[in-house]
């Protein structure tokens, strides 16, 4: 069974079937997909009671947004920019220490120790087609929410 199975993680999409982004490579799409939900995952595993991701998108007249929310550790204002830095994978220090406590070995070795790479290469993605990546305020029962706008 997959992490989702094993830690009871419900993930919701709304995500209509006819949604097409602008001109961008389907590898580039991929890439922002998981590296977002994946995020997501490691946060709620890391929490105590949180079980729940939305995955949503829809059009705007400049662009496809897509979001990710999810009810995980969470993640300060303060701390916002920082992991869309390269080589920043947890500025709180706390999601790699709770995933090491909740987690067995060969687990963590598929979510790995974090690069702080991930959302650094989301921001480049977008931002070479001049759109953006941002949190979005949330409220109850969602944590955090990564928006990104594509083409």
């Amino acid at each position: 069974a997959g992490l989702t199975e094993r830690f009871n993680i419900r993930i919701e999409s709304r995500i209509p079937g006819s949604l097409r982004t602008g001109p961008m490579l389907e590898s580039e799409v991929y890439s922002i997909l998981i590296n977002l939900i994946s995020n997501a995952v490691k946060a709620v595993i890391a929490s105590d009671d949180g079980q729940r991701i939305k995955v949503e998108a829809f059009k705007e007249k400049d662009g496809t947004i897509f979001r990710v929310y999810d009810d995980g550790i969470g993640l300060s204002k303060e701390s916002r920019d920082l992991v869309g830095m390269p080589l920043v994978a947890d500025p709180e220090g706390r999601l790699y220490k709770r995933l090491k406590e909740k987690m067995e070995y060969e687990d963590l070795l598929v979510v790995g120790e974090g690069s702080g790479l991930g959302l650094s290469i989301v921001k480049d993605i977008v931002e070479s087609y001049g759109k953006s990546l941002r949190f979005v305020d949330v409220e109850k029962p969602w944590k955090t929410c990564v928006e990104v706008k594509l083409p």
